[in-house]
């Protein structure tokens, strides 16, 4: 039972298991569930936020890159978009989530 559980919050995906996270931890910390629930919120909101901005960035700046490497005649195989844009990455992995 408690598996069972475990296995569905777990594949709500880190868009909502962050802030789960967020919000037990800082609990534990001795703060307010008011404020607990407010930071788990902000932290899931800026998530999403972070998720659409990659996904925008790469669909506009993908395809400039690759006509930029056909033009050079030079091989990119692949695209770096700094540690602000890779920090939430992590968190999509099997391995993050318990599996």
């Amino acid at each position: 039972m408690f598996s069972e559980i475990m296995r569905y919050i777990l594949d709500l995906g880190p868009t909502v298991m962050l802030p789960l996270v967020i919000i037990v931890f800082s609990k534990l910390l001795g703060m307010k569930l008011g404020d607990c629930f407010k930071s788990g919120l902000h932290i899931g909101i800026g998530f999403v936020g972070i998720g659409l901005v990659i996904g925008l960035m790469l669909d506009s700046i993908g395809p400039a890159a690759k006509a930029m490497a056909d033009h050079f005649q030079i091989n990119l195989p692949g695209f770096a978009v700094g540690w602000p844009g890779s920090s939430p990455m992590p968190w999509r992995a099997q391995s993050a989530r318990g599996g």
